[in-house]
């Protein structure tokens, strides 16, 4: 399959509460490192691997998107799915937006967290795996506010989630945020997060769906493995300040580009 087959979906409509400080004028991707938007970083990185259509779901401050990147980006073709009740929706709910966008071509999904900043060889990593539905986690992670998202398997084979659980509890590693799903998939995720939404409200994040849509619906999601490549989600100051700081020049000093 080519690179060009697949179709970016970005998930970036939170309004970033913990960074309330830093995000009053602009959404949390916005940040700069190094002079440069944390937004910009994933769409140089799609558009390097040859992505050619990207869309990122918008919610908080909106219009500052479509104002700064418009609806194309180098080689990229670029459309916004709009979340109005950002505020009091999960990132699953934003998911679930994009189906309308999405059946257009049917094509394999590349889903990304806009508030991570990452190596670009994890994006490399999920291209060329063999598997069609793919998480990337870190093997290395540490146990630092409660608010890791923790991929639990066996041999490759994710089993679920959970959140805050020590490495002995069958975790695989710390979901990172670069995710690869196949179009059966897909087709199979948004119909069970219609039915799931219609039972449960939209305020679910997309990890609590699809732990029960893997359980319930008996589907294989394979996980690999990060070793060890730099990358932060940024939720606090000191996340941001970290990344800045140390993740940036531990990618940056080594080649990436």
């Amino acid at each position: 399959m080519k690179n060009s087959d697949y179709h970016a979906i970005i998930l970036a409509a939170g309004n970033s509460e913990r960074l309330r400080e830093l995000t009053k004028d602009k959404p949390k991707s916005f940040l700069e490192i190094n002079n440069k938007k944390i937004i910009d970083y994933h769409l140089d990185f799609l558009s390097q691997k040859g992505i050619e259509k990207v869309t990122i779901v918008v919610g908080y401050l909106k219009d500052l998107f479509i104002k700064a990147i418009g609806t194309s980006y180098k080689n990229i073709e670029i459309d916004y799915v709009i979340s109005e009740e950002y505020a009091n929706t999960g990132h699953g709910w934003s998911i679930f937006l994009t189906r309308d966008v999405w059946q257009k071509q049917k094509k394999p999904v590349i889903l990304l967290h806009a508030d991570i900043f990452y190596d670009l060889n994890m994006l490399d990593k999920v291209l060329n795996s063999k598997d069609e539905n793919v998480i990337i986690v870190d093997n290395s992670y540490d146990i630092l506010t409660g608010d890791e998202v923790i991929v639990t398997g066996k041999d490759g084979i994710m089993t679920g989630f959970k959140w805050g659980i020590k490495k002995e509890d069958n975790a695989a590693g710390e979901l990172i945020g670069v995710n690869k799903w196949s179009p059966k998939f897909m087709e199979q995720y948004y119909k069970f997060m219609d039915d799931f939404f219609r039972k449960n409200g939209k305020k679910h994040n997309y990890e609590p769906v699809l732990d029960r849509f893997i359980k319930e619906k008996h589907v294989n999601i394979n996980y690999i493995n990060s070793n060890g490549l730099p990358w932060i989600n940024i939720n606090y100051k000191e996340d941001y300040l970290e990344a800045k700081n140390k993740i940036y020049p531990s990618i940056y000093n080594k080649g990436t580009k």
